[in-house]
């Protein structure tokens, strides 16, 4: 049993089937259909002959059944159903190349029904294979050297693929790039009975004017159906009196320049072309014309013309501001030089330069963000003020944006927004190194490390970027400036003869702190004559030098005794002045004046 979906378009196809004559022989006793074959298949039909049975008195009519597959039974569809006397049946129109499988039934006058052996029926395929399997140019003459030819030969080879034997016939068109339509100059007819049979067409004459033309040799049967196509394109010729000039050679050079793409995706936003034009000799005038067609399609836009004058040496122009297309996409540019003529003489093109628009191009960024001052009023390298300073811009027009500083520290059981700046302007035309935008903030920590993270939105929330810092970090109270101070006071002198100059003296020097810890710092003593402006170092007769290096903590002053005399003379009055430095910084400074001193032989 055969499944039903295949039953609908057997049926259908048995009405293309027309009974073209019946042979046979009249029985009154039709016998069981046998022997079963069919005659030398035509190109459109055949013939189906049976022989009765032995045993088949009782045989009624004859069916003649039919499948496109191997397996015929009873329920396939019906050619025909002769009366009892059939024993031949002739098929008509059958499809060339097809392959049918047949049985005939004998039926007697019960219904009942007793088959044949099977016979497929082959039907040969008498049409042509022929293919054009190669179209090429050759043999060109091009006297003037323009890679324009006024005579070329065409060659085609056409390909039998069945090795079948016929008459086929080829015809050959041009297409100018101009036209829209071919035209037919050339027609062969070609008898074949080998697998390949080639043609040659010689000395085809170029045009009037210089162009690019399609060739397409196409091949027929005698029918006029179109069996097979072959296409040749870039053909470059021109007319026999052009060809007879010998012209200047003229060429182009392209490349893009001032590529601009902010967003580094590889489509450009802006970019210029620059075009070189040579000529071989002289000084000629031309026009260069630059085009450009978006992908997937095949018209070119003119988007510049310029009329040039050019020499033996190089001359460039450049196409500045080449804005990109709205959306991403990729574009060819193509650049045409002709004489002032008309004639085509170079041309140029890039391909595949992806373009997008402006605003898709459009990049913001945080171009700088520093931590650039800060006040350690204490010194112990925690900060209770440090300002930010940040600039911010756009690749291409004008928005607004603004800033926003977190503090994260252990003060603060969540991360915190201590700063939101206004909406300020940002451009292309406002650079970030030149508009800096600052932000002062104060310590939280009890001397602890915050971290400060600065973001920057544009205008509607949209995040441009975010720098994050680490800072050692205090409030003001805990941020006490470290505060030194110095004294001197005589404590001993040396006074032999009572006349209040002393031939020996001790000054008690101090120092104290009030905060910061404990702390190393060097005091350094001087001395002027009380007459005079400058100082010279005064050297403590104890140790030899004009230092003392002092060791202190906050609460507590750190004495230490300075002993000198002055050597040179009668009694003099002078002054001594004491500075306390710490790290080459000069953090106090005390003075005693009108010490009299007198060398102590005088005294």
């Amino acid at each position: 049993m055969k499944p039903a979906a295949l039953l609908l378009p057997v049926l259908l196809f048995s009405f293309l089937f027309l009974q073209c004559s019946g042979n046979g022989e009249n029985a009154k006793k039709p016998p069981q259909p046998s022997q079963l074959s069919v005659t030398q298949p035509t190109a459109n039909g055949a013939t189906l002959v049976w022989k009765p049975g032995a045993d088949s008195l009782n045989i009624t009519s004859y069916r003649l059944v039919f499948s496109h597959q191997s397996g015929v039974d009873s329920l396939d569809t019906v050619v025909v159903a002769t009366a009892g006397t059939g024993r031949s049946f002739t098929l008509c129109n059958l499809l060339p190349g097809s392959t049918l499988y047949f049985k005939v039934y004998g039926v007697d006058e019960n219904g009942l029904m007793t088959g044949s052996n099977e016979v497929p029926v082959t039907i040969p395929d008498a049409s042509p294979h022929i293919t054009v399997s190669a179209l090429s140019s050759g043999s060109q003459i091009d006297n003037d050297n323009d890679g324009y030819a006024s005579s070329y030969t065409l060659s085609y080879t056409l390909q039998n693929t069945r090795q079948d034997t016929g008459t086929v016939i080829c015809r050959v068109y041009y297409l100018p790039s101009a036209a829209t339509a071919w035209t037919a100059f050339h027609a062969d007819t070609v008898s074949f009975t080998a697998a390949k049979a080639e043609t040659t067409l010689s000395h085809i004459t170029g045009a009037d004017l210089r162009d690019s033309v399609a060739v397409r040799a196409s091949v027929f049967n005698q029918a006029g159906t179109l069996l097979s196509s072959r296409i040749l394109t870039g053909i470059r010729e021109e007319s026999n009196a052009d060809d007879g000039i010998v012209r200047q050679q003229f060429t182009i050079k392209m490349s893009l320049k001032d590529s601009v793409d902010f967003n580094k995706n590889g489509y450009l936003s802006n970019y210029s072309i620059l075009y070189d034009v040579d000529v071989s000799s002289g000084t000629s005038q031309v026009v260069v014309r630059l085009y450009s067609r978006q992908n997937g399609t095949t018209a070119w836009k003119q988007f510049l013309r310029d009329t040039i004058t050019v020499t033996g040496v190089s001359t460039s122009d450049r196409v500045s501001e080449t804005i990109g297309a709205d959306q991403h996409e990729t574009v060819d540019i193509l650049a045409r030089v002709t004489d002032l003529s008309g004639r085509p003489v170079a041309s140029d093109s890039i391909l595949g330069v992806r373009e997008e628009s402006r605003d898709d191009d459009r990049v913001y960024r945080l171009a700088y963000a520093v931590i650039d001052s800060v006040y350690d009023g204490d010194q112990d390298h925690y900060y209770s003020q440090y300002r930010l300073k940040f600039g911010a811009d756009m690749s291409w027009g004008s928005d607004s944006a603004y800033a926003v500083v977190i503090h994260h520290g252990p003060a603060l059981a969540t991360d915190s927004i201590v700063y939101q700046s206004p909406l300020f302007p940002i451009s292309n035309s406002l650079p970030a190194e030149t508009n800096p935008h600052y932000v002062m903030l104060t310590g939280l920590e009890a001397g602890a490390t915050a971290t400060i993270t600065l973001k920057v939105f544009r205008a509607g929330g949209i995040l441009i970027d975010t720098a994050v810092f680490s800072v050692p970090d205090e409030t003001p109270a805990d941020d006490v400036p470290v505060i030194f101070t110095a004294t001197m006071a005589l404590t001993a002198h040396v006074d032999g003869n009572n006349n209040g100059c002393y031939s020996s003296w001790t000054l008690n020097s101090c120092v104290s702190v009030n905060t910061g810890g404990t702390q190393t710092v060097t005091a350094t003593f001087y001395y002027r004559l009380s007459t005079g402006t400058q100082w010279f170092p005064l050297n403590n007769t104890a140790n030899g030098t004009s230092t003392i290096s002092y060791t202190v903590s906050p609460g507590a002053a750190v004495c230490h005794p300075f002993t000198g005399t002055y050597n040179t003379g009668p009694c003099r009055t002078f002054d001594v002045q004491m500075t306390v430095t710490k790290g080459g910084s000069v953090v106090a400074q005390t003075y005693y004046y009108g010490l009299k001193d007198e060398y102590f032989i005088y005294d």
